[in-house]
């Protein structure tokens, strides 16, 4: 948040217009509060400081050259065309694929069973 917040507050020696501002400054997500202040010129002052020692902090270049893009993570290519092709997982050796099905009966194949569901021996 960059605005301060304006808040009316009894006249003092320290407020004499009777007005306060306060608030936090953020940059890249971060917060910082800012303090309290009797014009919005000394906040903005504070606020300036405030946003320098963030960027101190938490300066410096986003690193976007780390993050791949969908098509680099799935491993996909794209064909002449704009055809795009899948990256092939082929399943380990000696596996099969099984679709499970909402049968309430349907039971996973245990040792000596040949993969039929429950009603099927009846």
């Amino acid at each position: 948040m960059r605005k301060p917040r304006k808040e009316k507050c009894p006249k003092s020696k320290r407020y004499p217009n009777g007005v306060k501002f306060y608030g936090s400054v953020e940059y890249r997500g971060r917060q910082k509060w800012v303090g309290t202040f009797a014009t919005r010129d000394e906040w903005n002052e504070a606020a300036n400081q405030m946003e320098a020692v963030l960027r101190q902090e938490w300066g410096g270049p986003h690193s976007v050259a780390s993050v791949p893009t969908v098509a680099e993570f799935l491993g996909v290519r794209v064909a002449d065309g704009g055809r795009v092709e899948p990256r092939l997982c082929p399943m380990p050796t000696g596996q099969r694929l099984r679709s499970l099905s909402r049968c309430s009966g349907f039971e996973l194949p245990g040792p000596g069973s040949r993969g039929r569901s429950s009603r099927a021996r009846r």
